[in-house]
């Protein structure tokens, strides 16, 4: 046993001077700590007065003898006890380390918004350097396009739906609450237009927009068509077809399909995304989702 003194206090003065020791030890590789006195001076004999050695053994020995005279039930309720201070400490470590996680990194279930980073920054400079030689003409000749949703009750905003009272007796009776239908309707609306005319394609109930629907459907039967008709278009030699940024869109297969037809488009390598300072047709979709709901509202019963 190695032992180093600190904090030496007196508490006598007597003849034989008494010092109180505070002692740390290392017994069997474990550091104990030891309070021990001094009789004598500084040549005085230790005595030893108490340690935690001593007694993490007599608290050993007192559980050994309780374990060994305990009744079956009292062993059943101490097992069960060590188990769930052993699960108690798993879950606050684990909650522990989710929490970090969820700090440290983003919820799956946030929706990844479409931030202006500086990829995006560089890509529309790089568009905008590109166009700069256009005249108002050429843009004309540009047919863009874009697909929407229209909902029979529209989602409400919880960011952004709020109203504001000095009072909550202020508040109108039908601002109170909100309308909420579970697996509601809606409409799925694809709208084309160029500086002639515009043509929208109402999807077809219980079809949603996969690949297969809106290169069979939408393009084939619509797009296509349109695009191809000269009273649709200025020239059918200039015409631009401006998709969205949408899965569907971006998709290797919808690319090639466009281009086996012979129809001239803006491809994932020029247009650098949907957004309605780009995308004209964003502007028109949130017309017509205004008028649209408006009517609906106009109108009671769930085939409205």
């Amino acid at each position: 046993m190695t032992c180093n003194e600190s904090d030496i206090e007196s508490i006598s003065d007597d003849d034989d001077e008494i010092y109180m020791n505070q002692l740390t030890g290392l017994v069997e590789g474990e550091i104990i700590h030891i309070q021990a006195v001094t009789v004598g001076g500084e040549g005085g004999s230790i005595e030893v007065i108490r340690s935690d050695h001593d007694e993490s053994i007599e608290q050993n020995q007192h559980q050994q003898h309780v374990e060994l005279n305990e009744t079956p039930q009292n062993q059943i309720k101490r097992r069960k006890k060590r188990s769930a201070e052993a699960k108690t400490k798993y879950n606050r470590r684990h909650n522990q380390q989710r929490r970090t996680y969820r700090y440290n990194y983003p919820s799956r279930r946030l929706l990844h918004q479409p931030l202006k980073s500086e990829i995006h920054i560089s890509d529309r400079l790089r568009l905008c350097d590109w166009l700069k030689g256009w005249t108002e003409e050429d843009f004309l000749h540009l047919a863009p396009s874009d697909e929407f949703y229209v909902w029979t009750v529209r989602k409400p905003n919880y960011e952004n739906d709020r109203i504001w009272a000095k009072n909550v007796e202020d508040i109108e009776d039908d601002e109170r609450y909100r309308e909420m239908v579970k697996n509601q309707a809606c409409i799925g609306i694809c709208i084309i237009f160029t500086a002639k005319k515009m043509h929208r394609v109402i999807k077809d109930k219980g079809e949603s927009w996969t690949g297969e629907y809106f290169r069979g459907i939408i393009l084939m039967q619509h797009v296509f068509s349109f695009l191809t008709d000269e009273e649709n278009v200025i020239d059918l030699d200039n015409v631009i077809f401006v998709p969205d940024k949408a899965r569907c869109m971006r998709a290797n297969m919808t690319q090639h399909l466009i281009r086996d037809n012979n129809i001239e488009f803006w491809g994932n390598d020029i247009w650098p995304g949907n957004s309605p300072d780009l995308n004209t047709v964003e502007h028109i979709g949130s017309i017509i989702k205004d008028e649209v709901e408006q009517k609906m509202l106009s109108k009671t019963g769930h085939n409205r």
